[in-house]
């Protein structure tokens, strides 16, 4: 009926979107509205305390509004934005982002959020790597002095330097960080995967053609889009104002893969969308075929979905194997790392990378530490890691067997010494798949191997497990004894997988 008023441009059927500011907590089970979810049963993390490295950041911030909480600790401190706000979910009364998710309030709050600050003078005057390095290396005291429970490093440091953070996982303390090269054992390395959300906008070229790409642009009602694309001058380069100044109203870009959004966010006024490269070509071949190329590019929309490929690792995240410790397997997990939502200043923006993944890591670890107490930061990392190669956080509640390890084992396996004041660890023949990990890697099986493990039941009194056995290709796996009972008596058991290469040839890395 509207659509025969002159003055009508355009109709579209109304829609409800769900906000998707923190879809990365529904998409792992941690939503207000599922009453019997780890997040519930752990009181949203009740007095549990979190210390965050990276560089400084202010807490009269919008984004550390703690309006409505408890007291905090005395010498309460906040350190980072990004992460901060991703993992510990503070109760923002509005979060937004060119109006394509505006949220009121986040769907996963930790309710006792203690940001503990580790190190001293940490700003961005101070950023080089001799003293990053020297405050890395005193995290871990500085974590036990402020009562940390768990530590979110949003950080790259190589693999070697992680020794500093071993002194802290003596005291009990669960260390998180991002990337792959921090291969430690006894840390928990996290890489970064896909969430079921996408920004979907169409493109609709002059030959009738529509494509789909990725954006963050969003459009007023009033606004046209209607957008003409002209060439550059041999040599300019590709930024917002060259764009505007050649009569062009926006930027398609095409680039390996759509996992980040982040440049999108860059072109705050003028249409800015991102194609993977086959579509790319599409839209070459058209303006090849033309002398005044068209595109009408719609508003961005938000949507989640199960049909989308999710959880998925991003193109981005490194998938291992670590190049310090082949005979450890790393990462230990992935989880929600592309294009999340996080706070920068006074405002919001996407990020993407390992960095915005370890906060989820960190928060779970929060919640799993407040509904065990008891459990160690070995206990802790085996049941995220045994529960999911996405973190699934529910299911990390209720592990069922839990590969524990004492601290000291990290000192006879890899020959540290630790003192009250310093930590030093030197390599030692004694390969790593012995340490009671939840994970096995051989590097180089020639010969028949036995490996130990001891799990622990922490659920149901009586309880029987049978292995099931998936040898890889050219392995004759075994495991022995193949079925544990336990019962009020026997809460622990040690069985061993026993491996036999089929080929004469070393068949390299096994894991």
């Amino acid at each position: 009926m509207y659509t025969e008023f002159p003055e009508v441009i355009s109709v579209e059927p109304s829609r409800t979107y769900t906000t998707a500011t923190t879809r990365s907590w529904d998409f792992l089970g941690l939503s207000y509205q599922m009453p019997n979810n780890l997040l519930h049963k752990a009181r949203y993390g009740e007095d549990i305390i979190i210390g965050v490295i990276d560089t400084g950041i202010w807490p009269e911030l919008r984004s550390f509004n703690d309006k409505g909480y408890g007291p905090v600790l005395l010498g309460f401190n906040f350190v980072r934005l990004k992460p901060a706000v991703t993992a510990y979910g503070l109760n923002i009364r509005y979060m937004d982002l060119f109006s394509l998710s505006p949220s009121f309030p986040p769907t996963c709050a930790i309710k006792v959020e203690r940001l503990v600050q580790v190190g001293q003078d940490w700003n961005l005057s101070n950023c080089n790597r001799k003293i990053i390095g020297a405050r890395f290396y005193t995290t871990g005291f500085d974590a036990i002095h402020d009562g940390v429970d768990v530590l979110s490093m949003s950080i790259d440091q190589p693999g070697e330097n992680s020794f500093g953070a071993l002194h802290a996982v003596q005291k009990g303390i669960a260390i998180v960080p991002q990337t792959v090269v921090n291969a430690a054992p006894w840390v928990i390395t996290v890489a970064a995967s896909k969430i079921d959300r996408s920004f979907p906008t169409v493109i609709a070229l002059g030959n009738k053609q529509q494509i789909v790409g990725q954006s963050l642009c969003y459009q007023e009602k009033n606004s046209s889009s209607r957008s003409i694309f002209r060439s550059l001058a041999f040599g300019d380069l590709c930024t917002k104002d060259n764009i505007q100044n050649a009569g062009g109203s926006g930027i398609i870009y095409a680039q390996y893969t759509t996992d980040t959004l982040e440049g999108t966010a860059t072109c705050n006024g003028i249409a800015c969308v991102l194609v993977d490269l086959d579509t790319g070509n599409k839209i070459v071949e058209y303006m090849s075929a033309t002398s005044s190329p068209v595109a009408k590019i719609e508003p961005a929309r938000t949507f989640t979905s199960k049909e989308l490929l999710a959880p998925k690792v991003a193109a981005f995240s490194a998938r291992g194997p670590s190049i310090y410790y082949a005979d450890i397997i790393k990462p230990d997990i992935a989880a929600p790392g592309a294009s999340i939502l996080a706070a920068k200043g006074n405002s919001y923006v996407t990020g993407s990378g390992t960095s915005m993944a370890t906060p989820h890591v960190a928060g779970t670890v929060a919640l799993l530490k407040a509904l065990h107490l008891e459990w160690s930061p070995a206990a802790l990392k085996s049941a995220i890691i045994t529960s999911g190669g996405n973190i699934n956080p529910n299911k990390a509640a209720d592990p069922g067997l839990i590969y524990d390890i004492d601290p000291s084992e990290y000192n006879k396996y890899y020959g540290c010494a630790i003192s009250r004041t310093t930590v030093s660890c030197n390599r030692t023949s004694v390969p790593g798949y012995h340490l009671n990990l939840p994970s096995i890697s051989v590097p180089d099986l020639r010969h028949s191997i036995s490996i130990p493990r001891m799990v622990t039941n922490v659920v149901d009194v009586d309880a029987v497990y049978h292995a099931a056995i998936q040898s890889p290709p050219g392995v004759k796996m075994d495991v022995e004894p193949s079925i544990l009972v336990f019962n009020a008596r026997n809460k622990f058991h040690t069985f061993h997988y026993k491996g036999t290469a089929l080929l004469e040839a070393s068949l390299g890395i096994v894991a």
